[in-house]
């Protein structure tokens, strides 16, 4: 005798027929995924480089969303109302398409920061800003400019950052929480930068004709206690044995003392002895010299337009000073000597320039040397008088040319200043 199925049964029956064709089709959104996401082509890297095949009828998002992320070896994120339904059937569509019709299909959004996917309810403008706080942080030091991307990576999904540079503000809208770890991002870079106390001393040893190879440096160094030197190629002999190459040599002894006592130096004069503050990571330049002036001719129009132009000749020292920690600064230096001379109304510039870093203990001196050059000296003599006469002082005078060789010598000590203090009167002496 057959029992006859009672009315109570059938909802029970139908639910259980539901979660069979569920399975079944979650069996076969399973194999479409081997087939188009578990084993990229090669070369495609497993961000979805390959296209998803996807058909699925009323499966939760969740389930949905972490088959993806099984197959593709992604990271994705929920938060705690991301849920829903999903219907979807796709064939060969891009990734990131799928993902976004996934999200959707269920009232969210996707958003990708780095190698997270975060996936939440869809929400307006008005919903997000009350979720949001807004802090406005006021920069002693930091530039707003360079701190903004940096802050940027700690934010969620929600957050932004804006900067005001009138008043060096960053203004964060986020979460409380993510506010919070953004403010401790901002204590640790806006600190005061640190500094260093530099003396330069630019000395011009005029040499006799002689000293055809400049000053025998290897002397210096002897009575200097000096150690360590940088040849540069290019210049006529070797630095440190009588030539004129220009390096670079650090140490401790009175160099200036040194210099003038060797035999040879007829003169040796002080250009420049400037004393100055240079922050952590900042260029100083040093400039002795002049400007040379030449015409420059522009027609317009048949407008004919005459200005003047400058260039800088001289001695010039640029120094960046990057304070590396236990008592050490790493010295970006860069000398240079150049000459210029207006010939046929347009200016030539000749230029002899090196750059390099070196790693200059606190308190020790930088010495650069071999910047040579030659100037043409002419000089009158006669009978007084008599000398001075139009065509015949001709006779009763003459006039001499002399080149006159001299070598330009820059000594400079560092002293690194702690955070925050004030330049005493003994922070020089110590120089």
């Amino acid at each position: 005798m057959r029992a006859t199925p009672s009315h109570s049964s059938l909802p029970h029956r139908r639910r259980r027929e539901r979660r069979l064709a569920g399975r079944a089709l979650l069996a076969a959104f399973a194999i479409s995924l081997a087939a188009g996401l578990c084993v990229p082509p090669a070369g495609a890297s497993g961000n979805g480089a390959s296209p998803v095949t996807l058909s699925v009828q009323g499966l939760p998002l969740r389930e949905v969303l972490g088959m993806l992320a099984r197959s593709r070896g992604l990271n994705i994120v929920c938060s705690a109302d991301a849920e829903g339904l999903v219907s979807v059937d796709l064939r060969d569509v891009p990734f990131q398409d799928a993902l976004d019709a996934v999200v959707s299909m269920a009232g969210c959004q996707v958003s990708r920061r780095g190698e997270i996917y975060f996936v939440e309810r869809a929400r307006g403008e008005a919903d997000l800003a009350r979720l949001r706080d807004l802090r406005a942080f006021r920069l002693g030091h930091a530039d707003p400019a360079e701190l903004q991307p940096v802050l940027e990576q700690s934010l969620s999904p929600i957050g932004r950052v804006t900067p005001y540079p009138p008043l060096r503000t960053l203004v964060v809208e986020d979460r409380p929480e993510a506010i919070e770890r953004i403010a401790r991002i901002v204590a640790a870079l806006d600190v005061p930068p640190r500094q260093v106390l530099i003396e330069a001393r630019i000395l011009e040893a005029r040499m006799s004709r002689d000293m055809r190879f400049g000053i025998d440096w290897s002397l210096v160094f002897s009575r200097g206690r000096g150690s360590g030197s940088l040849d540069v190629e290019g210049f006529s002999g070797a630095a440190g044995q009588g030539g004129s190459g220009v390096f670079l040599s650090w140490g401790e002894g009175d160099f200036a003392a040194a210099i003038e006592n060797l035999e040879g130096v007829e003169e040796l004069n002080t250009l420049a002895a400037p004393r100055l503050v240079a922050t952590d990571g900042t260029e100083a330049e040093i400039i002795i010299g002049g400007q040379l002036g030449f015409y420059v001719v522009t027609t317009v129009d048949n407008t004919v337009l005459q200005s003047v132009e400058f260039i800088d000749t001289g001695a010039q020292l640029r120094l960046t000073p990057l304070i590396a920690g236990d008592g050490y600064v790493r010295m970006r230096v860069h000398p240079e000597l150049s000459d210029g001379a207006i010939e046929n109304g347009l200016p030539t510039k000749t230029t002899a320039e090196v750059t390099t870093d070196v790693l200059l203990r606190d308190g020790q001196t930088l010495f650069i040397g071999g910047l040579i050059r030659e100037r043409e000296e002419f000089t009158r003599k006669g009978v007084p008088l008599l000398s001075r006469l139009p065509i015949l002082g001709m006779f009763f005078g003459r006039t001499t040319r002399s080149v006159q060789k001299s070598e330009l010598i820059a000594m400079i000590k560092l002293h690194i200043l702690e955070p925050g203090a004030a330049l005493l009167p003994e922070d020089v002496e110590k120089l």
